[in-house]
């Protein structure tokens, strides 16, 4: 039936998928990747990750995690659980990804403040899981 043609599949894909942190200044380094995987289902993708930071150093502004499989066309929001910081003050690390971009921003947030300031409380050891979505 007709009917039946529009609620097929036509674009399904999984794969995996390498993050890589960039900091405003310093350096995140030695990252275990546990695993980074996606889901893409038409133009929605779905992506995780688990990610060690094993070695870092003098970190400070942004933290930005690149390496998404693919170029987004809509922001998309970003679950963070975060163990292993430096104090965040009552921040909650939380994320979006950038229109345009293979890339996502963690940051921190606390009653409608924002603080591009994630990359100073990485320490080593510090772990992330990351479940988001956007667009393509």
């Amino acid at each position: 039936a007709a009917s039946a043609d529009a609620n097929n599949l036509d674009d399904y894909e999984e794969g995996t998928w390498t993050p890589a942190f960039t900091l405003g200044s310093g350096t995140a380094d030695s990252l275990t990747i546990q695993y980074a995987q996606y889901t893409k289902v038409g133009r929605q993708v779905y992506f995780t990750a688990r990610i060690v930071v094993g070695a870092i150093s003098s970190p400070s502004g942004s933290c930005v995690i690149s390496g998404l499989p693919f170029t987004a066309q809509t922001f998309g929001p970003l679950a963070i659980t975060c163990t292993g910081l430096a104090d965040t003050d009552d921040y909650i690390p939380q994320g979006v990804v950038e229109v345009g971009e293979t890339f996502a921003y963690l940051r921190l947030f606390r009653d409608g403040d924002e603080a591009n300031t994630m990359a100073a409380k990485l320490q080593v050891s510090s772990a992330f899981i990351i479940n988001g979505m956007y667009n393509v």
